[in-house]
């Protein structure tokens, strides 16, 4: 990995996060992609646990966009791009830029 630079989407490894470190400049920054079903696993566990509406929400919105990405077709990565910034977007409130 000390030549690599760019996006790298991995589990949740602690041995990784100080590939992620902000500071990296030699070749330059490794950005972390993280997956939605990582992200889900916390939501429902505090969701079980609970029975926070906010989490169920979560689980909701997760699952919302687990169904727009089975509208691309497969290894359509362009597509799904598209799709990902229109879609997620409105699903997520509009947190990604336009």
């Amino acid at each position: 990995m000390a030549g690599f630079t760019g996006f790298l989407h991995a589990d949740g490894y602690a041995g990784y996060e100080s590939l992620y470190n902000p500071t990296r400049t030699k070749p330059g920054p490794i950005v972390e992609v993280a997956c939605w079903a990582h992200c889900r696993r916390k939501f429902f566990d505090v969701w079980e646990a609970t029975g926070s509406p906010v989490a169920k929400e979560a689980i909701d919105r997760i699952a919302t966009l687990y169904a727009i990405e089975t509208k691309a077709p497969p290894n359509s990565y362009r597509f799904k791009a598209v799709v990902w910034v229109r879609s997620y977007n409105s699903t997520l409130g509009g947190i990604l830029p336009p």
